[in-house]
């Protein structure tokens, strides 16, 4: 995705999925979706998969900016 529009934090079941939309390089709406588990009562989050290397730092700021930290990034 060349430029990312907006980042969405949205619980679902026991975790959460963090969405990404944005155009890509063919100038077309692009999405991303990251699912986390929440592993402890104090908003620590463990990915499910491997973030993209891309994406890491904006998934770890809306993560924070929501209250969350990210314990395997």
């Amino acid at each position: 995705m060349k430029e990312i529009e907006s980042m969405t934090i949205h619980p679902f079941g026991d975790g959460l999925l963090v969405e990404l939309i944005g155009i890509d390089e063919h100038d077309d709406v692009s999405t991303v979706t990251i699912e986390f588990d929440i592993v402890d009562d104090n908003g620590e989050a463990a990915a499910r998969e491997d973030i993209p290397s891309n994406y890491k730092e904006d998934v770890k700021a809306v993560l924070s900016k929501n209250g969350y930290s990210i314990s395997n990034i």
